[in-house]
């Protein structure tokens, strides 16, 4: 199999520079891997030349793009069902609660409806692994498990409360693009995102519009974990904090030559602030929707910096069927920012280690306590909703910053 391999680099190294980067031609890299081979060789150690073959490929497209691999056609099938909105699900929609996940809404017709958890349920433990105080992203992880074929999740219902333990088969599912969306205590709206698929224009416009028009504190808009691909959503939602007309952002390609503008529609921007959450796992259309909104009016980023993958990357098929995810494009913009896959979208305000307080526990008042006023009720309730989520208690205190010092002026002031 070692007389092969030449043959299939050569193959392989023919065309995979890029214009703008260092360039080795595909001969010396060739020799040098087919003097490897024979270095092996003579120490007694031969080399399957198809199964080194995508290793050395993969190998070869990194030092293009650190993030580019070799995909087979499953692995592209699953990408592409992700990013349009269809995850291994067990059809519960959750949101958090001083602490623990509780389920708010149950799809028919879904694992989890089938087994009877009802909304409302407490979701104590996926597996093994308790789930009080786990961020809402390492929730949904766990039970979108695309490798599993059951989950094993502890469900608390009842009164007197007591816990069920139910095993499920995760079916593939639509999820929506909007897993939560409510109101917290204190008038601040939170929308936690999926993904930007079809529906995330049409269904969280309204939402910001209506807080808008009731004259909220403000809203977050958790994009934490999520993703999508949908460019038309991309632009909805993007024209909600950019004037009618601006520039949202552009794809360039290698040469730096405009593939496709994207500006916002009609509509104009809020007037009301909002708190954005990033992380690493904010990748495609909702990390290209974040470096969008980088430097929009009464934006801040909260969180860590996102994937790297804000759609720039598209897949080419190589010979001898091998399909390969790189990097092609770059996204620019409006400030000039240029977002290639190299890094992602950095954070305007990052969290240092916040478990002590986003973990603090809020004790039953004693009996014989004076009786709360309406505002200590309030605090309470939104402390307890807020609990064990470090970012989002750093969004809400500077919506409530913002609004006591009165920071919150038209976009003139």
């Amino acid at each position: 199999m070692i007389r092969n391999l030449p043959v299939l680099l050569a193959v392989m190294l023919a065309g995979t520079t890029m214009p703008g980067r260092s360039q080795t031609p595909a001969a010396s890299l060739s020799e040098a891997a087919s003097s490897m081979v024979e270095t092996l060789r003579l120490k007694g150690l031969n080399v399957d030349a198809e199964a080194a073959t995508p290793g050395m490929m993969e190998a070869i497209a990194r030092s293009i793009d650190p993030q580019s691999r070799i995909m087979t056609a499953a692995d592209l099938e699953a990408s592409d069902a992700r990013r349009a909105g269809r995850v291994t699900d067990l059809g519960m929609r959750i949101s958090l609660t001083n602490g623990y996940p509780v389920v708010i809404k149950v799809e028919p017709s879904s694992p989890a409806a089938e087994a009877g958890i009802e909304t409302g349920n407490l979701l104590a433990a996926v597996g093994k692994r308790p789930t009080v105080n786990l961020p809402l992203g390492e929730v949904l992880d766990l039970l979108r498990d695309p490798d599993a074929t059951s989950v094993v999740v502890r469900i608390v219902a009842g009164d007197p409360p007591a816990t069920n333990r139910f095993e499920l088969a995760p079916a593939v599912l639509p999820v929506p693009s909007i897993e939560t969306a409510e109101t917290l205590p204190s008038g601040i709206g939170y929308i936690r995102m999926n993904g930007l698929f079809e529906d995330a224009g049409r269904e969280l416009i309204p939402l910001v519009r209506g807080w808008e028009q009731t004259g909220a504190t403000g809203f977050i808009l958790d994009l934490r974990d999520a993703g999508g691909a949908n460019i038309l959503a991309l632009e909805r939602i993007g024209s909600l904090f950019v004037p009618s007309g601006g520039l949202l952002f552009s794809f360039r390609d290698v040469d730096d030559q405009d593939i496709s503008v994207h500006e916002a529609g009609e509509g104009g921007s809020l007037s009301i602030p909002a708190m954005v959450l990033i992380d690493e796992g904010t990748r495609d259309a909702a990390e290209a929707l974040a470096a969008a909104l980088a430097y929009a009016a009464r934006v801040l980023l909260i969180g860590s910096e996102t994937a790297g993958d804000a759609l720039v990357r598209e897949i080419i098929e190589l010979p001898g069927g091998y399909l390969l995810r790189i990097a092609t494009r770059k996204l620019v913009t409006a400030t000039g920012t240029v977002y290639d896959g190299s890094r992602g979208v950095p954070a305007d305000i990052t969290l240092a280690d916040d478990a002590t307080i986003a973990n603090l526990y809020d004790p039953e008042l004693s009996p014989d306590r004076r009786e709360l006023i309406p505002e200590e009720f309030e605090d309470l309730a939104l402390r307890q909703r807020l609990r064990g989520d470090a970012a989002l208690i750093r969004a809400v205190d500077i919506l409530l910053g913002i609004e006591a010092l009165d920071l919150s002026g038209s976009p003139e002031n």
